[in-house]
């Protein structure tokens, strides 16, 4: 495990050599009014790849510690020139605002004397800690020039990034139907023994109405695929009233995992609950006198008071209930008084050559004949390397369905890097392309087993800069979802047949996201086992009382995301938030949607890089000020009653759910030019409720309820409006 954490930690600096410093140098001199072209083309034609090179030959060099550290300087360099170009931002972003909403004063100012003078006194200060940051990234980037005599860079590369025969390559688009290899008799053998119904007439009345089956295997051997294929053969055949699955893990959250089991037997979200016993009542009522098939997958506690609690509400089911549970193992199972076990071995040799030829050759159509037949044999020739892992052949078939050549795939397969499954997903991890492992390796901050929603993930990677285009006709979400799509496709991500739109990681690849992101990302369950290394950028929290660790929080000076999971029981909040606040200044991502904050903090208004606020299970009569000075804010989440005129300062927004009503009350909504989401508009006969605020928001996306229309007062100031420009808007 310490070799694989060697190799993951030098894996994840692959982003810094993706076009984010040239972007950030060229952006940067560009409002310091300063020619930079010949420094770019040195940057782009000779640094960058000097940079590429290395990171790719380190692993095999004696010198991968020192390596290390330069790697961590440069992306501690990149990080301060983005919080430094960001604020130059937020300025500019601050006189726009000012120039909007102001008089006089504002109009004087615009004169081009008085101009250049407020632009020296305001920005002086600013450009010259932009230029500071500018040219310490450009000499941390060019001492890559002084490793280099240092490495041997051989002719072949594992990775295989020289130049190919471009017929080789395919673009994947669309995802492939999943299928299970070799496990029909595992499931048929399952499914008899969820239909056993012996010896149950002849219990007494104080037996449980649910026996117990259990998978146990080795991790990525299958055991979740088996249990997923045995559910959906039993959603068919309606042997059962409720089929629930739940995701267990290490952790043995019993409030949590109840809440599962009631969204689950509903079909429904869970209502913010805080209350274990009510859970209990809600899910007694879901089960009664019902047969049940509940699914726990991926169980480890063996704490049996734990359990005893957990499993309470089931004895209320109808006789024949089923409880399967997926474990790596035996002695968790045992205690819970598992009736049958089956032990899972490999797949036949023949299924398992068919299951990684069905993800190397994804949904290709090969022409070449001779081509085709020369990559079967390769995959008959390697298969055993994989030593009968599912997840392995997902994941370097994955890879290799990306470049249908012969060579390259000997090459990939003839290496060590197949000696044992994580290696083998290292490697996978290896070959996706730079912002797609950024965005990968962001996933640590989630639990394992947590359902990954797909337009959550889409904000928060757009919040924290993640997404990059250079197609300005496409919008930032569009892509985020392509990188989704893309992680789909190579298997990173799973489909989740749960929820539409939402996705699973498996066990082993959640612990890759962990290894490669370690010194980056941080989560905390339950409580403070080992100590939050200063150096961090994103935290995410799953306690009752994060006020606890209070002190830790507020020392993580660099924090740029702080993330709060579960049901959050704490008195002290309100008080945490304004020490966070006070204190953390480069925040962009806050996620309080788990907490009732009762009163935010004013110091909220201090955080200048703020993208993403998510309070929408907090209530709110009124909001400080200050919020109207977040002027980088683009999604917005909250419950507010009053109509809060500050909001239109907030001219980034790109996306807002308001809770309360209050949005359709604010004035001048026009100036949120960017804005994507409006759910309704009420036109008055008031200055600011024209129709024709709606002129400018060309961003428009989805539906739009359009209230008070007898209020316009004739075709002239309908058309101003301008809706038919707003090809978004579907209705």
């Amino acid at each position: 495990m310490a070799e694989h954490a060697a190799h993951a930690a030098l894996a994840g600096f692959k982003w810094l050599v993706s076009p984010i410093i040239t972007n950030l140098i060229n952006k940067g001199y560009a409002y310091l009014d300063m020619d930079v072209a010949e420094k770019m083309q040195d940057l782009e034609n000779i640094i960058i790849p000097q940079m590429e090179i290395l990171i790719e030959a380190a692993e095999n060099s004696p010198h991968k510690a020192r390596l290390h550290g330069w790697l961590k300087s440069l992306e501690e360099a990149v990080y301060e020139a983005e919080d430094v170009l960001d604020l130059h931002c937020y300025y500019i972003l601050k006189q726009k605002v000012k120039r909007s909403t102001g008089g006089i004063t504002v109009r004087l100012e615009s004169l081009p004397l008085i101009k250049n003078l407020l632009k020296r006194f305001t920005f002086g200060p600013q450009n010259i800690k932009l230029k500071h940051a500018l040219m310490n990234l450009e000499n941390v980037a060019a001492k890559a020039k002084e490793f280099l005599p240092f490495l041997t860079i051989g002719v072949s590369n594992v990775r295989g990034s020289e130049a190919t025969n471009e017929s080789g390559w395919k673009v994947t688009t669309s995802l492939l139907t999943h299928r299970v290899f070799g496990r029909d008799k595992d499931r048929d053998h399952i499914i008899d023994l969820l239909r056993e119904r012996v010896g149950l007439e002849h219990e007494s009345s104080f037996a449980k109405s649910y026996t117990i089956v259990a998978i146990v295997g080795l991790g990525g051997a299958g055991k979740t695929t088996l249990a997923q294929y045995v559910c959906d053969y039993e959603r068919e055949a309606k042997h059962f009233d409720v089929i629930m699955w739940v995701h267990v893990s290490q952790r043995m959250d019993v409030e949590k995992l109840t809440s599962k089991m009631v969204e689950a037997a509903s079909g429904m979200e869970c209502p913010h609950l805080n209350n274990l016993d009510t859970l209990q009542m809600e899910l007694t009522k879901l089960l009664k006198l019902k047969k049940f098939l509940l699914v726990l997958d991926d169980i480890w506690s063996v704490d049996d008071k734990q359990w005893e609690l957990l499993l309470a509400p089931l004895s209320v089911g109808n006789r024949g209930s089923k409880i399967l549970l997926t474990t790596r193992m035996k002695g968790a199972a045992e205690l819970l008084g598992t009736k049958h076990f089956i032990h899972l071995k490999e797949i036949e040799q023949s299924d398992f050559v068919s299951l990684f030829m069905y993800y190397a050759f994804g949904d290709a159509k090969i022409d070449d004949n001779t081509l085709c037949k020369q990559l079967e044999g390769v995959v008959k020739e390697n298969a055993s390397k994989l030593h009968g892992s599912p997840l392995a052949a997902r994941m370097v078939g994955g890879q290799l369905c990306r470049r249908l050549d012969a060579n390259f795939w000997k090459s990939i397969l003839n290496q060590d890097l197949l000696k044992d499954s994580m290696k083998s997903l290292l490697w996978s991890y290896q070959n996706l392309d730079a912002h797609l492992q950024r965005c990968f390796s962001y996933c640590s901050l989630f639990c394992k087993g947590d359902l990954i929603l797909r337009k959550g993930l889409v904000h928060l990677w757009s919040a924290e800069g993640f997404i990059k285009t250079r197609d300005e006709s496409k919008q930032m979400e569009d892509v985020a979802k392509e990188y989704i799509d893309d992680l789909v496709s190579s298997s990173f991500f799973q489909p989740s047949s749960l929820y539409e739109d939402s996705y699973v990681m498996h066990d082993l690849l959640h612990d890759l996201a962990e290894m490669v992101s370690k010194d980056r990302c941080f989560r905390v369950e339950g409580s403070l086992t080992k100590e939050i290394p200063r150096e961090i950028r994103h935290l995410s929290l799953i306690m009752d009382r994060p006020s606890d660790v209070k002190e830790e929080i507020c020392s993580l000076r660099n924090l740029r995301t702080l993330i709060f999971v579960g049901s959050i029981n704490d008195d002290c909040i309100d008080d945490l938030l304004h020490d966070i606040f006070g204190k953390l200044k480069k925040l962009r991502v806050v996620d309080l949607s788990s907490c009732e904050v009762r009163k935010l903090p004013k110091s909220i208004g201090g955080l200048k890089h703020l993208r993403h606020l998510d309070l929408r299970n907090s209530s709110f009569e009124f909001l400080p000020k200050s919020v109207s000075t977040l002027y980088h804010l683009e999604f917005l989440f909250l419950n507010c009653t009053s109509v809060w005129k500050g909001l239109t300062h907030l001219i980034s927004l790109r996306h807002i759910n308001c809770f309360g009503g209050m949005l359709e009350r604010v004035p001048r909504i026009g100036m949120l030019t960017a804005l994507q989401t409006l759910r309704c508009f009420q036109v008055q006969k008031k200055k600011g409720y024209e129709l024709k605020q709606l002129e400018k928001l060309t961003e428009l996306q989805a539906s739009l309820h359009i209230s008070g229309l007898e209020d316009v007062e004739g075709k002239a100031e309908a058309l101003e409006a301008k809706l038919k420009d707003k090809k978004a808007l579907r209705n």
